[in-house]
């Protein structure tokens, strides 16, 4: 069979197993008319509508449901295949019916259970949908709406969350109900709420630590565990999107590694192990965090409170780069404790990394056919040495700038002669911290620290810069140095690992740039390009585009923000370069945002994380070039004497060409 006959085929059976339209339609109605059902129920102590309203609502939703499962038979072409896939909804259906039929006052309990059945089986069939397409490289549904899809699946989850997070069984305080409060304006209260509440939501599905609201305070437990479920929904995103592009990105600009298998089955392999290494870190960190010793004397009883929980959200926050707490000063009260850097630290690098370089450096430490260290590919290398120097030369910088601040004429001082400060309407004070000039403020400072903890504080807070968003000093005006702020702001722009959850451009883009910037520039034409040199250059467009995307939505962020807001426009631009590359880093104009303020930065965060992972999406359906390493890996097998079997093909690409082989996108000619 020809490659072209087994596209068809393939693609004739992908088409006969997808759900029809129809059916699809009655689905998601089910699904939005369950979720108002169930939030409307689980939400309030006491409704604002009817029982038989509520009632009317969700048995609505399993109707729909169960029609969606009735309009599976039509067509009857490929019936069969999607009653397979969905047999047990059948099933559940007539046990559901069944169970009416034979005990009636049961009726509240399986409308609540078939709402919240429906609502789990649509969000299991957009992840499934979601996987098929990254293991599959865009063979299955239409490429150009791939990031479309990804942007408005991420729209929907930010609105369901700040729906979830504005019901009062969400919030700390239940009497401080924004339609009863005793004002003349308590619709704007709630509207002002709820913008508040989707601000949080965004906040924690992008991994930005940006929030207006204190977290530990303002919410109740089912408020807290929606946004941990939120950070990990993110992160989890994040890295199986980013390490399924980024894993196709380095074999497109050869710097993959000598076995690299891009096939559906090593696609698969690879979406399994960052899932798993995900919660196997974040249980790990949090088994840190629950540890005798986990926080110092000063501040045991604040880990230690109820233990679990606590120590669960901030292993997941760290490993996602979300960097939200169950404290309004971050890690400050926090500072001096060992698990901050024994587990956070830690988990904030490995989540940065990206899902490509741990699954190599997993593949090489345990000898994967027999390919020990020495056979890490270039992009592992590359990545591993970025990240180190950048750490290493943040920490140095950021040390250096607030030990030297009597040579800083801009440095903020009563005493400093010549001093620039820039005008500003009002000043921004930094409302989630303590007031400035205590001395409790002075002790969190830099520059205050003995100089062993300042070491550990500079290192934490360049680590933080990439993607971590937490911070274990004081960021305000008054306590770190504009310069200090300004390398802040460079290390956000860089950001994280090709595949982590870290935001900004990745060090992978800003190799492939400056490599653009050094390479000996050549003319030639385009019938002169070899495959690999067409790669490289795919790869430089990407990078590009992804540079001009940041850029923009943080300059654009900051005019408006600049414009509207009372900040100085260093304080505006830190905190848009913040928001659209998803760090988090505020120097307390969070606090201060009026509502347009909120939304741009809303918009700025939400962008930051889809546009640049939209557009790294595209390499997963650009051919890749032929491997020159492909024949390596035989060679190497048989020098360890392992069985020709166990080796793969020696295909051209270096990728199987039986079943679990990619899917040709274009037809031979």
């Amino acid at each position: 069979m020809s490659p072209r006959e087994k596209q068809q085929a393939v693609n004739t059976q992908l088409r006969l197993s997808r759900t029809p339209p129809a059916s699809r339609c009655s689905w998601w109605l089910s699904a939005l008319s369950g979720t108002i059902g169930l939030g409307l129920v689980l939400g309030f102590e006491e409704p604002p509508v009817s029982d038989e309203h509520i009632r009317l609502l969700l048995a609505f939703s399993l109707g729909t449901f169960a029609l969606s499962r009735l309009l599976m038979f039509v067509p009857l072409a490929g019936s069969a295949k999607r009653f397979k896939r969905w047999w047990p909804d059948f099933l559940l259906l007539a046990a559901a019916g069944t169970w009416w039929a034979l005990d009636h006052t049961r009726e509240p309990l399986i409308l609540k259970l078939g709402a919240g059945y429906c609502l789990l089986t649509a969000g299991a069939a957009c992840v499934s949908n979601g996987l098929r397409f990254l293991i599959h490289g865009g063979a299955i549904g239409r490429p150009s709406h791939a990031g479309t899809r990804l942007l408005l699946a991420a729209i929907g989850a930010c609105i369901l969350g700040g729906a979830i997070l504005s019901l009062p069984v969400c919030w700390g305080n239940k009497d401080a109900h924004p339609a009863e409060w005793d004002s003349a304006y308590p619709a704007y209260k709630l509207a002002v709420h709820t913008l508040d509440c989707t601000f949080t939501a965004v906040a924690a599905l992008t991994g930005t630590a940006l929030t207006r609201q204190d977290i530990g305070a303002e919410f109740d437990r089912p408020g807290q565990i929606a946004i941990l479920v939120l950070m990990q929904i993110g992160g989890l995103a994040a890295l199986v999107i980013g390490t399924c592009a980024g894993w196709r990105l380095r074999n497109l600009v050869g710097w993959e590694g000598i076995d690299d298998d891009t096939s559906p089955r090593g696609m698969r392999r690879l979406v399994i192990f960052a899932v798993t290494i995900a919660l196997v870190l974040e249980i790990i960190g949090a088994a840190l965090l629950i540890s005798p010793g986990a926080g110092t004397d000063g501040d045991a009883s604040a880990w230690s409170w109820e233990r679990l929980f606590p120590a669960a959200f901030y292993a997941v926050s760290a490993f996602c780069n979300a960097g939200l707490t169950l404290t309004p000063d971050s890690l400050i009260p926090h500072g001096g404790a060992h698990a901050v850097y024994a587990a956070i630290l830690p988990l904030m690098i490995l989540g940065g990394l990206g899902g490509p370089v741990l699954y190599d450096l997993a593949r090489r430490g345990t000898r994967y056919r027999g390919l020990g260290i020495g056979y890490l590919s270039r992009h592992t290398v590359y990545t591993l040495l970025a990240a180190g120097g950048l750490l290493t030369v943040g920490t140095l910088t950021i040390r250096f700038i607030e030990n030297s601040t009597a040579y800083q004429l801009r440095f903020p001082r009563e005493d400093t002669p010549g001093r620039l400060m820039l005008p500003t309407t009002a000043p921004v004070t930094a409302t989630r911290h303590s007031p400035e000039t205590t001395q409790r403020a002075e002790a969190q400072r830099l520059a205050s620290m003995p100089p062993a903890q300042q070491w550990l504080a500079s290192a934490f807070l360049a680590t933080s810069t990439g993607g971590g968003g937490m911070w274990t000093v004081r960021i305000d005006e008054a306590s770190l140095s504009p310069a200090t702020r300004t390398v802040m702001m460079l290390g956000m722009l860089i950001g994280g690992g090709v595949g982590g959850t870290a935001g900004g451009l990745r060090i992978a883009m800003l190799l492939l740039l400056l490599s653009a910037l050094v390479s000996p520039g050549r003319t030639l034409r385009a019938g002169e390009l070899s495959p690999r040199q067409i790669g490289r250059q795919q790869g430089m467009i990407l990078a590009a585009a992804i540079a001009v995307t940041l850029c923009g939505l943080a300059a654009l962020c900051a005019l408006v923000l600049i414009y509207r807001e009372t900040g100085s426009p260093l304080v505006c631009l830190f905190e848009a370069v913040s928001a659209t590359c998803n760090v988090g880093l505020s120097t307390g104009l969070t606090q201060q945002l009026s509502v347009h303020g909120r939304v741009a930065v809303m918009l700025a965060m939400l962008l930051g994380r889809v546009l640049p992972l939209a557009l790294l999406m595209r390499c997963l359906w650009l051919p890749l070039p032929p491997s020159p390493q492909a024949d390596r890996v035989s060679l190497r097998a048989r020098e360890q004497q392992v069985p020709e079997a166990a080796a793969p093909p020696a295909a051209a690409d270096n990728r199987p060409s039986d079943l679990d082989a990619p899917i040709p996108l274009e037809p031979e000619r």
